[in-house]
């Protein structure tokens, strides 16, 4: 059985963003991860990291003054939620969206 994952930056979809509650309602994802540019947030279990970087300042701190690092820490532990979730498949709202987790797809 396959299991379905969105990312979308905003946790509230605006108005102009239907279609993203539309696919949301329609493949009706396992996961739905959301929180920005590189979203880290799973709409049912809560932030992608671990401690430290669950805590929100200290994740916004980490992402504002190491970005590159915190692209590296984004990646590794997005890659770990879909293993550990198994996730098969994953739509990528946005285009930066795409290209922020799409190394955690890579085996």
């Amino acid at each position: 059985m396959h299991k379905v994952c969105i990312a979308y930056p905003n946790r509230k979809t605006t108005f102009s963003e239907t279609f993203i509650r539309n696919h949301i309602q329609y493949i009706n994802p396992d996961h739905q991860l959301t929180g920005g540019k590189w979203p880290y947030f799973d709409m049912q279990l809560g932030s992608i990291f671990r401690f430290p970087l669950n805590v929100e300042v200290i994740r916004i701190l980490v992402k504002r003054l190491f970005p590159t690092v915190y692209q590296r820490l984004f990646t590794a532990s997005s890659k770990a939620h879909f293993l550990r979730h198994r996730i098969s498949a994953l739509l990528a709202e946005y285009g930066p969206v795409g290209v922020a987790v799409q190394d955690a797809c890579h085996d």
